[in-house]
This record gives C-alpha cells, structure tokens and sequence, in this order.
C-alpha cells in the first residue's frame, strides 16, 4: 500500500475510487470513501497486511469482506468507530 501515500484523497478521491475493482488496484476490490478527509474503508489484495500500520486513513479487509459491506450499506450510512 505504499503507493496509497502518492495520493491526496482529499483531492484525489475519483482517482482512488476508480482504481477500486482493478486489477492489481491497491484499494482491492472495493472502496468506500467516508466524510472524514482521507479515511477510506477498502479491500486489499495482500491480505497478510491487514492489522498492520501500512498506510494512514485506511481500514482495510479482505476483498470476500468488502465485497459483502459494500452490498449491505447505502449513501449516507453512519459509520461509528469504537476502539
């Protein structure tokens, strides 16, 4: 994910976005952009990163996972994060 930093979401949002479902894309299979500046909710196509410090902004799943939050929420879902 190290090429994520090359980056500015908060201005590149589309350029993310569009990446999202590509092959080989660092976003995985889906990405979903929050309403808080570069926070982003995607897949990864290298799953043994995920719980690890890669890139910041990012919270990271397996693409099955992704895949399946992406057909479950709408526009405008509330995304509460609890640590």
């Amino acid at each position: 994910m190290a090429g994520l930093a090359a980056f500015d979401a908060t201005k590149d949002a589309d350029a993310l976005l569009g990446a999202a479902g590509r092959p080989g894309s660092l976003l995985g299979a889906r990405a979903l952009l929050l309403d808080k500046p570069g926070l982003l909710i995607h897949g990864t196509n290298s799953p043994k990163t995920i719980g690890h410090l890669v890139a910041s902004g990012c919270i990271r799943l397996v693409n099955d996972d992704i895949e399946d939050l992406y057909r479950r929420v709408s526009l405008e879902t509330r995304v509460v994060f609890v640590s």
